[in-house]
C-alpha cells in the first residue's frame, strides 16, 4: 500500500486492473452556450441577398432532384428552409420534379425564423429557399405549381394592358419562345470574319473587300429555347421578321470557346450535346447566339457618298475640282478626304497635331545633316523590309495600316508611291497627302 501527497489511498494495480490503467483519460469537449435576446428574433426587413439572424444550413439537395432541376439551378446551393417541418413541402412532394422559382420581392421574417415574400403589396409565405451563385434567392416549388403561377402572372399582366393601354405599349406581354441570357451583361468579341461569314455577310455592306483572317468586333447576344420550333420560327418570333434565320446559330462547344464565353457561363458552361434531330430544328433547352457588328469597315466609302456634298457638273466649282486634283474624276465616287476611322486610334498617337506640321515645315526646308545620315544608314533594311509587308494587301491597308520605314519622309521613291496609292484609292491627292505624313509622324515615324 502506497500513498500519495493528499494522503490518499492508491489501490496496487493488480493484474486485473492493468488494462483500466493503460486505457487514455478523454475530457469532454468544451460546450459554449450563447444566449440570445428576444428582442433579435423580431421580424426583420431584408433585400433579396439578406438572409435573417441566426439561419440554420440545410442539408443539400439530393442527386436526383438536383438533376431534376434542369440547368435552371446550376450554381445554386441550397441555404435552408422557410418553414416549420410538415408545412408546405411535406413527404408526399419529396419524388416531385422541383423547379427554382426566383423571389420577386423583399424578404421579411418573423419570430420563428419563417420567410415571407412581399410582392404588390402581398405577402406570402415562402417554402424551400436556395441561393444562387451571385447571391439571388430562389424558392423551390413543383413544376406543375410554378406553371400554374406563370399563367396567373400572365393573366394579370394582360388584364393590366386590357385596363391601361400604355402599359401594353411600353412593356408587351414576355415571350413563351424563349429567355435572354445575361440582359443586363453587354458581351462583345472580336471574332474573325472567315468563321462566323454566315452570321455576319448580311451586315456588311461591301462583303467583296471582306478577307476571312479579318477580325471584327461584334456585340454577342444569347438565347435558351423554352420549347421545340424550328430554327425560322424562332428567329420571327425574336427579330419579328422571317428569312433572317441565317443571322442565329446553335451555341456549340465549339463555338463557346471561338467566342470565349466559358467565364460567362461559368459552372453552365457545358454545352448540350447534340441530340438527333431533323435539320433547321430547335430543342427546348438548346442556346442560340447572333453575332451583332458593331463597326463595318466597309462602309467607310458610303459614308463619304452620303456626307460629302454633290457638285453639278458644269458649276465652276466642278471644274476647279478637277483641275486641282492630279487623279481623273469619277462621277460615280466622289474623293475621298478623311482617312478611315478604322485607322484612327488616339492612343497610338505619339505627338499632337500641331507638333506634326511643326515638324514637316522645319524639316521640309532644311533637314539636318544628322536626319540624312540616318536616311543613308538604314534605307536599304528598313526599305525592303516595308516593302514586303505590302504585299497582298488592299490599298487602305497599305496607306493607313502598314508603318512606314525610319526617315521615309526624305525618300523620293516613297513620296511617289504614296500620292500614287492615294490617287488610285480614290482619295484627293492634294489634300490627303499631307495628311498622310500628318498621320505618319504622329506615329513616331
Amino acid at each position: 500500500m502506497t500513498w500519495n501527497r493528499s494522503l490518499q489511498p492508491w489501490t496496487w494495480a493488480g493484474p486485473e486492473n492493468i488494462e483500466l490503467l493503460e486505457r487514455p483519460i478523454v475530457s469532454p469537449p468544451p460546450v459554449l452556450i450563447l444566449a440570445v435576446p428576444h428582442r433579435f428574433n423580431e421580424p426583420m426587413l431584408r433585400g433579396r441577398g439578406g438572409m435573417p439572424f441566426g439561419w440554420k444550413q440545410e442539408e443539400g439537395l439530393h442527386g436526383s432532384t438536383w438533376n431534376a432541376m434542369g440547368d435552371d439551378a446550376d450554381g445554386i446551393e441550397e441555404e435552408g428552409r422557410a418553414e416549420e417541418p410538415g408545412q408546405r413541402v411535406g413527404r408526399q412532394r419529396v419524388n416531385q420534379r422541383l423547379v427554382p422559382r426566383p423571389v420577386q420581392g423583399p424578404v421579411l421574417s418573423d419570430q420563428k425564423g419563417r420567410l415571407y415574400e412581399k410582392h404588390n403589396e402581398q405577402v406570402r409565405l415562402l417554402g424551400r429557399v436556395i441561393k444562387g451563385a451571385h447571391g439571388r434567392l430562389f424558392e423551390l416549388v413543383p413544376q406543375d405549381e410554378q406553371s400554374r403561377a406563370e399563367h396567373d402572372a400572365d393573366e394579370e399582366r394582360r388584364e393590366e394592358i386590357d385596363n391601361d393601354p400604355k402599359a401594353g405599349s411600353q412593356a408587351n406581354v414576355p415571350s413563351k419562345e424563349y429567355v435572354p441570357l445575361f440582359p443586363g451583361q453587354e458581351i462583345k468579341r472580336i471574332v474573325r470574319f472567315g468563321e462566323v461569314k454566315g452570321l455576319l455577310l448580311s451586315q456588311v455592306m461591301e462583303p467583296n473587300r471582306m478577307r476571312d483572317d479579318h477580325r471584327l468586333f461584334c456585340r454577342v447576344e444569347l438565347f435558351e429555347v423554352i420549347r421545340s420550333q424550328s430554327m425560322e420560327s424562332f428567329a420571327s418570333t425574336l427579330l419579328s421578321e422571317t428569312g433572317i434565320a441565317g443571322q442565329l446559330q446553335l451555341l456549340t462547344e465549339v463555338m463557346m470557346h471561338k467566342l470565349q464565353l466559358m467565364e460567362v457561363f461559368g459552372r453552365r458552361a457545358q454545352a448540350r450535346q447534340v441530340e438527333t434531330r431533323q435539320p433547321g430544328m430547335l430543342l427546348s433547352g438548346d442556346r442560340v447566339f447572333r453575332l451583332i457588328l458593331v463597326n463595318d469597315p466597309t462602309s467607310d466609302r458610303h459614308a463619304m457618298r452620303s456626307t460629302k456634298p454633290k457638285m453639278a457638273a458644269g458649276s465652276k466649282e466642278f471644274e476647279d475640282k478637277v483641275r486641282s486634283s492630279s487623279e481623273p474624276f469619277n462621277h460615280d465616287t466622289p474623293l475621298k478626304t478623311a482617312i478611315p476611322e478604322r485607322f484612327l486610334k488616339p492612343w497610338e498617337f505619339q505627338i499632337s497635331r500641331e507638333e506634326a506640321l511643326y515638324d514637316m515645315s522645319v524639316q521640309g526646308r532644311n533637314p539636318s545633316l544628322l536626319d540624312r545620315f540616318r536616311g543613308w544608314r538604314r534605307s536599304g533594311e528598313e526599305l525592303r523590309k516595308w516593302q514586303a509587308l505590302l504585299v497582298g494587301k488592299k490599298l487602305d491597308d497599305q496607306l493607313w495600316g502598314v508603318r512606314l520605314p525610319m526617315n521615309a519622309f526624305h525618300h523620293s521613291e516613297v513620296r511617289a508611291w504614296a500620292q500614287r496609292t492615294l490617287q488610285q484609292a480614290g482619295y484627293n491627292v492634294g489634300v490627303m497627302l499631307p495628311e498622310w505624313e500628318v498621320y505618319w509622324r504622329r506615329k513616331g515615324v
